[in-house]
């Protein structure tokens, strides 16, 4: 097994140095601090000389390749770094201070409107995080609506949580009939593999809509984030209006759904009553938290109705019964899966659910890479190797 993973190793190897003599990309952003632009920071690409500054309105563009790491320096704030993939194309940044807490310090003024939306987050639903600070439906001078995480739809995938309450929302899967989209570069046509979700938009073409964006805890995806899973959701925003998307450039043409997470920086669950940041200042905002299973997330309606079996040939019949039918989420299978090995230590009923979202999902290497380092994580090494073949023919970038 060592010399198959070696091998595959040098094949990935291979593959990525000829596509380092190639396959130039251009990545553009924004870097902030706390919503407010940084002019001048440094942002370099490790071991090579290519760089750049941002402008005064915190805006940068370079041209990268998949694989290169980016590096993004400010005097004051802590290093900040971004592994290229091949989809890689907005990405915004979130400086954080590299200050050190003193004592006995009392610092009066007036607030800002920002230090109050961070200190009112954790209880005032109206309002939403993105990288351009926070923003208030009550206030906002453009068409907002937001959507409380609580309410969402938890049987099914990000898609499925958001479209009864979104109206006018059109989502077209993969796999479907499709009409020509144009992309945030210009051109026309769009991956039949990846999912597309269209917004109800006064300036939007009948002919060649534009998907909406997704921006996530403040990075902004062009495609949906299937990855996400809806029982982490705190929060969803809404903006169709043409004010609202300025910011965003040609990756707003289509609108923008903004999602903030529990586990994010401006989480309701974290958000101090206080006038501050302690994470930011102690330097430990990635540090481990403690765990506990009031903090476990809520299990989706399928996998709860398994948890209720007394016995694994109950369970078995009821992953069998008409009450299962009609989920239509891979990741909800494989959450099942999960349950089989957790609950009652059957790995063969593990693999054969993993198996079958593998073969209803055969060209999609998100999901197979994400089912990869499940079967390398409990010990099959043999069904990963496979996989990851599969995945190095999809996307040989990866």
């Amino acid at each position: 097994m060592k010399m198959k993973l070696r091998a595959l190793t040098i094949c990935f190897f291979l593959s990525y140095s000829a596509l380092m003599g190639q396959d130039f990309q251009k990545i553009n952003g924004r870097i902030l601090d706390k919503g407010i632009p940084l002019a001048g920071v440094a942002i370099g690409i490790e071991d090579r000389e290519e760089s750049t500054f941002t402008k005064s309105d915190g805006s940068y563009q370079l041209q990268v390749r998949p694989g290169d790491v980016v590096k993004y320096e400010f005097i004051g704030f802590r290093d900040a770094f971004y592994v290229v993939e091949d989809h890689s194309r907005v990405v915004n940044i979130n400086m954080i201070p590299n200050a050190e807490q003193l004592e006995e310090v009392v610092v009066e003024g007036r607030k800002n409107r920002q230090k109050v939306y961070q200190q009112e987050y954790a209880t005032n639903k109206n309002l939403i995080q993105t990288a351009f600070g926070i923003l208030d439906k009550e206030s906002s001078t453009f068409a907002l609506r937001i959507i409380d995480g609580e309410d969402l739809f938890k049987g099914g995938d990000i898609l499925n949580a958001i479209q009864t309450y979104i109206p006018g929302i059109r989502i077209i899967r993969p796999l479907t009939p499709f009409t020509s989209v144009r992309r945030p570069n210009g051109s026309i046509g769009r991956d039949p593999l990846t999912p597309a979700v269209f917004l109800p938009r006064r300036f939007n073409s009948i002919t060649s809509p534009r998907p909406a964006a997704f921006e996530v805890d403040g990075v902004v995806y062009s495609e949906p984030p299937m990855f996400l899973d809806p029982n982490m959701i705190d929060r969803i925003g809404v903006i169709n209006s043409t004010t609202g998307l300025t910011r965003y450039g040609q990756l707003g043409a289509g609108g923008l759904i903004i999602i903030n997470t529990k586990a994010g920086p401006f989480s309701s669950e974290k958000v101090s009553s206080r006038g501050w940041n302690d994470g930011r200042l102690t330097n430990n905002i990635f540090d481990e938290f403690e765990i506990s299973k009031s903090t476990d997330s809520p299990r989706n309606k399928y996998v709860e109705l398994l948890y209720s079996a007394e016995n694994k040939k109950e369970a078995e019949a009821l992953l069998r019964s008409e009450k299962m039918f009609e989920r239509s989420s891979s990741y909800v299978d494989m959450e099942i899966g999960d349950y089989f090995l957790k609950q009652w230590d059957d790995k063969e009923q593990f693999r054969n659910i993993y198996w079958s979202v593998v073969d209803r999902n055969s060209s999609n290497a998100t999901i197979l890479k994400a089912i990869a380092y499940r079967f390398q994580e409990v010990g099959l090494a043999d069904e990963a190797w496979e996989l990851y073949k599969k995945i190095f023919m999809l996307r040989p970038s990866y």
